[in-house]
């Protein structure tokens, strides 16, 4: 072989050898051969199990929404049930609320009516070993002409208040006596230390001091109102309705 032949065989080889070199010899892609395989396997068996959890997610909060709505309505059903016998109640209580203001106005109505006889004598200083009945008994004789009126009791009521004595609670046997005693009360006693007032129920004395103030300004108008009966009234004995008064 000549050694130009030698030199072109030469140069083809380095050629091919060249050609050789420039091939893609980087490792094949994931999706090939026998790793790419396993790997889709990998995410397929990734992906059923994302989904069977998302099924069984959405069986839970399914079953949990089912159980929630039950124990709601079953509350819901519980709620108006109680609200029925609660309106049921109220109903109840103010029925009881009005009988037991009917009775305690009838039970005041019958305390006004056992006091009806009484008046108080106030402010007469104590003494040692007093009689109540001779006491009243002077005040009635000298102070308003009635000898002839007769007192069934007399006797000292609760304890003194501010070192004042102690009322004489006293009932007279006569219903007339005692409506006379009160008429020259204020007359009478205008001089005195001492006055008289009627016994009045608790009810009906919280009653007349609630409109003080309305009857002092009645009284500076010249109008003339007398409590009787558990009412303020006028002169024609009508109750006054104070809630018409401006």
């Amino acid at each position: 072989m000549s050694s130009s032949t030698r030199r072109t065989r030469g140069r083809a080889e380095t050629t091919k050898n060249a050609s050789d070199d420039k091939r893609d010899t980087s490792p094949p892609l994931p999706h090939e051969g026998t790793h790419g395989g396993e790997f889709e396997c990998f995410v397929r068996e990734a992906l059923k199990d994302l989904l069977k959890g998302q099924r069984d997610l959405k069986e839970k909060v399914e079953t949990f929404e089912a159980s929630v709505n039950n124990s709601l309505e079953h509350i819901f059903e519980r709620v108006e049930k109680l609200e029925s016998q609660n309106e049921t109640l109220e109903t109840k209580t103010k029925q009881q609320e009005s009988v037991v203001e009917q009775l305690a106005e009838k039970c005041n109505v019958l305390e006004r009516f056992s006091r009806r006889n009484n008046f108080r004598l106030v402010g007469v200083p104590v003494s040692s070993g007093e009689n109540c009945i001779n006491v009243v008994s002077e005040i009635l004789k000298n102070d308003f002409n009635l000898e002839s009126a007769t007192i069934e009791r007399a006797h000292r009521d609760g304890k003194g208040f501010r070192g004042k004595p102690s009322h004489i609670l006293t009932k007279m046997l006569s219903y007339r006596d005692k409506v006379a005693v009160m008429v020259k009360a204020k007359s009478a006693l205008s001089e005195k230390d001492y006055y008289i007032v009627d016994d009045l129920t608790k009810d009906d004395l919280r009653e007349k001091k609630k409109w003080k103030a309305e009857v002092a300004a009645a009284y500076s108008r010249g109008e003339k109102w007398r409590f009787f009966a558990g009412k303020w009234r006028g002169g024609d004995g009508v109750p006054i309705k104070f809630s018409d008064k401006a």
